[in-house]
């Protein structure tokens, strides 16, 4: 469970990355970052190597003080991240300051990565790994310990009940009998999780904790399969999404210890 990510595949080289230098602040670089409506950049010392990120706006306000760029300046953020990493120390590094320069096995700073870059495909695709674990162990929880369906699907809504029950009857007609449960939403799954006996207890979860953290889940899981629908817009939303990703996986894990060798073996790099 500790596979990594590899923040070049979602991170800007700073080679394309529009920079400054310290010191006197160049008004044509600035106009380049307005003009690109960049609202960072990386800061380059005298020698030309990345020492951290300005925002752009902190540049302007320097500019008409007509005060320089130190290389020891509070403006300058000092946020680094190893290329290879964690989804976990990712949205850490990003939970506070929205960018981040991204630093080689080396210790070399090679590229900026800012919160925008968390919508990118490669980003969403790990992601929804880690949801679908949570979907599978559910599922999975559901067909072995509800049994019979006619026991479980009256517990859904009336609108699931009439989804579950004619898919099922679709596919038996065209002879693909699997069953009712993969007609199932995440939502659904959650709600019957709650019904198997003692499991509340085995999450070391009330039922009030269970419905907030259960409520969350299938809004995130639905946001990651959106490839073109905005998934992180600011460091809130980058909380929550850890949050909601802490709470998936643990529960995962605890339907899983339930399950025993019923269980699925999804590897996902969270850990």
């Amino acid at each position: 469970m500790d596979a990594e990510l590899t923040l070049t595949k979602i991170s800007t080289p700073l080679a394309n990355c529009i920079s400054v230098r310290v010191g006197r602040l160049d008004p044509e670089v600035l106009d380049r970052l307005a003009l690109g409506k960049y609202d960072q950049a990386p800061v380059l010392n005298a020698e030309g190597l990345p020492i951290g990120v300005l925002g752009t706006v902190q540049a302007k306000e320097l500019m008409s003080s007509g005060r320089t760029l130190e290389e020891a300046s509070d403006l300058i953020s000092k946020n680094w991240i190893p290329a290879e990493t964690t989804i976990r120390e990712l949205l850490h590094a990003l939970a506070d300051q929205p960018f981040a320069l991204v630093q080689d096995y080396q210790g070399q700073s090679v590229a900026l990565i800012t919160l925008s870059d968390l919508n990118r495909h490669y980003f969403r695709r790990l992601l929804y790994a880690l949801f679908a674990e949570l979907e599978a162990s559910a599922a999975r929880l559901v067909d072995v310990e509800l049994g019979d369906p006619k026991m479980w699907i009256p517990l859904l809504s009336e609108e699931s009940q009439v989804r579950v029950l004619g898919y099922w009857e679709l596919g038996k007609m065209r002879n693909v009998d699997i069953g009712p449960v993969p007609s199932c939403t995440l939502t659904d799954l959650l709600r019957l999780v709650r019904k198997v006996p003692g499991i509340l207890q085995e999450l070391g979860l009330t039922k009030k904790q269970y419905e907030e953290m259960s409520g969350q889940l299938p809004d995130w899981r639905n946001r990651v399969m959106h490839p073109v629908r905005p998934l992180v817009l600011s460091p809130g939303d980058v909380k929550k999404l850890g949050v909601a990703l802490e709470s998936s996986r643990s529960m995962a894990n605890k339907i899983r210890a339930r399950l025993g060798d019923h269980g699925i073996d999804w590897r996902a790099p969270w850990l």
